[in-house]
């Protein structure tokens, strides 16, 4: 069985597909979902005009990295033209804004908002999921910044733990493409999280309202892969 991760990266999306034993990356402009079981970096499921569920809970569960959890706006913001018009709507509908970050990444959620709406088919094997979350399941504790050296080395280690030779893959990937390697190392342990069993946050997802699931999967480590 193969297992996809997929994390947004310049220009398009960045896939890592694994079997548990080996690993490949591939880079695409459009997301082209697999008919394997995958994990992606991006909201499924946007909310009518409350909070979701999940992204408060994600970010209790981060702590000191909730930051990297984006509040997601109402479906109405995400699908307006602008990020003004959009921060409008959404602190009439929600009572506040967003990120600009956010915002950045929208043509994003709207691609993959889109696809599974049009083709519910995919709804059962592409699920949300978020890196930093994996991380700290896999590792059982808190990590420092994915964009310091420390940060990409601990996140290096832990993916070569359950996963060998993850670490040269994505290294080698990275010198021939140039795509970051935090997005890298983002889809790898998306791919890798699935050669474990799934749990998500919160255990009963709410949905959205064209049946959409809003929650956030990770994976529930019992003991290292390898000693």
């Amino acid at each position: 069985m193969m297992y996809v991760g997929v994390d947004i990266t310049r220009g398009g999306w960045v896939f890592c597909l694994t079997d548990g034993r080996r690993v490949f990356f591939e880079l695409s402009s459009t997301f082209r979902p697999h008919p394997f079981p995958t994990l992606v970096d991006v909201p499924i499921g946007l909310p009518k005009d409350k909070e979701r569920k999940c992204d408060a809970i994600a970010r209790k569960i981060l702590s000191k990295r909730a930051s990297t959890v984006f509040p997601v706006p109402c479906r109405d913001a995400v699908y307006q033209r602008n990020y003004e018009r959009a921060l409008r709507v959404n602190r009439k509908i929600q009572g506040k804004g967003f990120s600009r970050q956010f915002w950045n990444l929208v043509t994003k959620v709207r691609e993959v908002d889109r696809l599974l709406r049009r083709k519910r088919e995919y709804i059962e094997t592409v699920k949300e999921s978020h890196p930093e979350i994996c991380f700290l399941f896999l590792k059982k504790g808190p990590l420092p910044s994915k964009h310091t050296v420390d940060g990409v080395r601990v996140r290096l280690e832990i993916l070569e733990r359950y996963l060998k030779n993850s670490r040269e893959k994505i290294l080698k990937f990275h010198e021939v493409t140039k795509v970051p390697i935090h997005d890298l190392i983002d889809a790898c342990v998306l791919a890798i999280s699935q050669t474990f069993k799934l749990r998500s946050i919160p255990e009963e997802p709410e949905y959205d309202e064209y049946g959409l699931p809003m929650c956030i999967f990770y994976p529930v480590v019992e003991k290292p892969r390898y000693d």
